[in-house]
């Protein structure tokens, strides 16, 4: 990552618009998502469930952060947890129905699911103890503070304190906007950082998801668009009918058992070049869950909302 440090900051910032961060304890992709209305990506356990967070340790996670961003280089969990409590007394959160006492089993478990998060991250590093001994009530962890780590945690373009907007949507809007869009150069420059952000994090990108220009966008700057991910990803972009997806094509399968059946989202079909990645936001469509049961074909015109599938001209040799 160091090596190539320069490198892939010029190119996250030219291309996405997203700022790499590197120093002597840590590297960090300040990332701001293609759409704020993507819910697909959340914080997940790191344990082998890897269940999504809940609201409960959303808002565990912004208080112990808080906690320790306030405390010393040092902290215990039994004290960590205190300083939570107290933060949760906040008038704002009983307001909204947010109530935490850690004195029930289950609560300890969700702030040991925030504090193993953060391990992960870097921001914590265990010294001694573990989080189960928390949780049962025989004993206590800690923890060394990596403030440097902790400091860059916040991706927000504009931090929540300078936000006037009361509503959530509004307030999320203001605090990932860069700049007022005054210039055909900077509309332009905003759509191509966010489909190449879409197809980054998904990667399959809906003509139907896209506004107008967006789509006209797209259109003539497709080639483009989709070689600059293929140079940094190797990525080998497919296009059909209803988008375009970045499919990764050492991810192959030489047998199939249902190869000669009509592909479905519950018949896996293990064509050379096919798409294994996690479903992306459009949950309502099949094209995410069944893309990988689909041959790859070959490239056809231009994208359109409607149409007959379209054909990638690197994808039509099978294996």
């Amino acid at each position: 990552m160091r090596r190539h440090a320069a490198e892939l900051r010029e190119w996250f910032e030219r291309n996405a618009g997203w700022a790499l961060r590197t120093d002597a304890d840590a590297a960090r992709l300040r990332k701001t998502p293609g759409t704020l209305t993507d819910a697909t990506h959340p914080a997940r356990e790191a344990a082998r469930s890897a269940l999504p967070f809940t609201r409960r340790r959303y808002v565990l996670l912004c208080l112990a952060l808080a906690a320790l961003e306030r405390g010393e280089s040092q902290v215990a969990l039994g004290r960590l947890a205190e300083q939570v409590v107290l933060a949760a007394a906040d008038p704002e959160l009983v307001a909204a129905g947010i109530t935490f006492t850690l004195e029930r089993r289950d609560e300890r478990l969700d702030l040991a699911a925030v504090v193993r998060l953060l391990l992960r991250l870097g921001v914590l590093r265990r010294v001694a103890g573990h989080e189960d001994a928390y949780v049962s009530g025989s004993g206590d962890v800690l923890y060394d503070v990596r403030r440097r780590v902790l400091a860059g945690m916040p991706a927000s373009l504009r931090g929540p304190s300078m936000v006037e907007a009361e509503g959530f949507e509004e307030r999320l809007t203001e605090m990932t906007a860069r700049t007022a869009l005054d210039s055909d150069e900077l509309r332009f420059r905003a759509i191509r950082w966010k489909l190449t952000r879409v197809l980054l994090d998904d990667p399959v990108l809906y003509y139907d998801d896209l506004a107008d220009d967006e789509l006209a966008y797209l259109t003539r700057q497709r080639g483009f668009i989709t070689a600059r991910i293929n140079e940094l990803t190797g990525l080998v972009p497919e296009v059909r009918a209803e988008g375009v997806a970045m499919v990764d094509p050492w991810t192959t399968s030489r047998t199939c058992a249902c190869r000669n059946r009509a592909p479905t989202a519950t018949s896996p079909c293990c064509w050379p070049g096919t798409w294994h990645g996690r479903p992306g936001p459009s949950s309502r469509r099949n094209w995410r869950s069944a893309y990988g049961n689909w041959p790859q074909s070959t490239a056809g015109s231009g994208p359109s909302r409607r149409g007959s599938r379209e054909r990638s001209p690197n994808s039509s040799r099978r294996r």
